[in-house]
Parts: C-alpha cells; sequence; structure tokens
C-alpha cells in the first residue's frame, strides 16, 4: 500500500473521495456535518474543495464538444500502444 504523503495528512485523504458529494449536493446528515466541520479547520482541504469547485464550474462553461476524428485516432493508437499482451 503507497504511504500517505507527509503533506497530506490520512485522514484529509479519506474525505477526498467525498468532495465531489459534497459538491453535488449529495451529501446529507451527518457526513456533511462531519465535512464542514472538518473544512472550518484545514485549509489544505479548503482550497482542494475550492480548485474541484473551480473546475467544475469552468468545464460547465466550456461544455461538451465532439472531439475531432483525427485526435480519437491518434488517442486510441497511443492506448494500443500500452496495452500489454499476454505471453
Amino acid at each position: 500500500m503507497p504511504q500517505t504523503p507527509p503533506e497530506i495528512p490520512s485522514h484529509c485523504l479519506a474525505l477526498f473521495d467525498r468532495f465531489s458529494a459534497y459538491v453535488d449536493g449529495e451529501l446529507q446528515g451527518e457526513e456533511r456535518r462531519a465535512l464542514e466541520e472538518h473544512l472550518q479547520h484545514c485549509p489544505k482541504c479548503r482550497v482542494c474543495l475550492a480548485t474541484l469547485t473551480q473546475s467544475i464550474r469552468i468545464c460547465n462553461q466550456v461544455g461538451s464538444r465532439p472531439v475531432p476524428q483525427s485526435l480519437s485516432l491518434k488517442l486510441e493508437n497511443l492506448a494500443k500502444s500500452f496495452q500489454v499482451t499476454e505471453t
């Protein structure tokens, strides 16, 4: 199991996967209150949450656009080059 980087406490890492649900309004009750309490006292998590919120806002503004076929083919070929074949 990889070790937690010293600059990110393990209790913070445990909350990171809940940030998206929090931003989407999906956390309820005690889980939401516990996250909000943590955010009041943890500047690193506040920055992480603000970054996620900003990223979501930017993505929503940009919207979705079709990927050009030439790029799609390049990405497909690149992905195939990384596939491991069984012997």
